[in-house]
């Protein structure tokens, strides 16, 4: 993978478990609510795999959030 693409899948990961985290959300709650196996959600939180557009819109509901909450880096 390209290192532009790299950062977005760690921005969006990173923004998913603090989102998850904010919500008091396990891994096995987050699963149920989006159903997304937990191995596919941690992947995710890892910016390990790409993520379709569907599937960041399943996770979004599950939140209860905007898709574009996910792209907020917080890093600096």
């Amino acid at each position: 993978m390209n290192e532009p693409f790299d950062k977005i899948l760690k921005t969006f990961g990173n923004q998913l478990q603090k989102l998850r985290l904010e919500k008091a959300l396990s891994l096995h709650e987050m699963s149920r609510k989006s159903t997304i196996s937990i191995a596919r959600l941690r992947r995710m939180e890892n910016g390990e795999i790409n993520i379709r557009v569907n599937t960041m819109r399943l996770l979004a509901r599950a939140l209860g959030v905007q898709l574009s909450d996910f792209f907020i880096d917080d890093s600096g």
